[in-house]
């Protein structure tokens, strides 16, 4: 786009806005393909996996391609590991789907639950293993 002194603002905005609708189509296929193939093992987090859900969400509404609530939460669901199959069961179990927030809430709990049992696991089997190591030997007899 070429802009120049004739040009005025509203001008440059009816181009920049033309040149956004030829791309809307190709970029809410790319954003899609995106959207439907994020999983959490791609992220350090939850927060982060979630964050980048609802960024790809928003990204899809602004090409007119409006994503759900539901549709969120399937997603999110769809995309978790085996850590948290039994977080991603009861979600589909219930009645009603909880809200995006609400799922990535209980999410970010059980992360916080595991990387606690973890560490008491850890601390734990440390404890073991200076519990159960012989310090003080006495020296071998001939």
């Amino acid at each position: 786009m070429r802009i120049d002194d004739e040009n005025t603002s509203a001008v440059a905005w009816a181009r920049l806005k033309a040149d956004f609708h030829d791309n809307k189509n190709s970029r809410a296929l790319y954003l899609q393909r995106q959207f439907t193939n994020i999983r959490l093992d791609d992220f350090s987090s939850v927060s982060a996996y979630c964050q980048q859900l609802k960024a790809l969400a928003d990204q899809l509404t602004n090409v007119g391609d409006k994503v759900t609530e539901d549709r969120m939460v399937l997603q999110l669901i769809a995309g978790l590991n085996d850590n948290y199959d039994t977080v991603g069961t009861y979600f589909i179990q219930v009645d009603k789907l909880p809200s995006f927030y609400d799922a990535r809430s209980k999410l970010i709990l059980e992360e916080n639950r595991k990387q606690k049992q973890t560490a008491h696991n850890s601390s734990a089997l440390d404890t073991a293993l200076l519990i159960t190591t012989p310090t003080n030997r006495p020296p071998p007899t001939p």
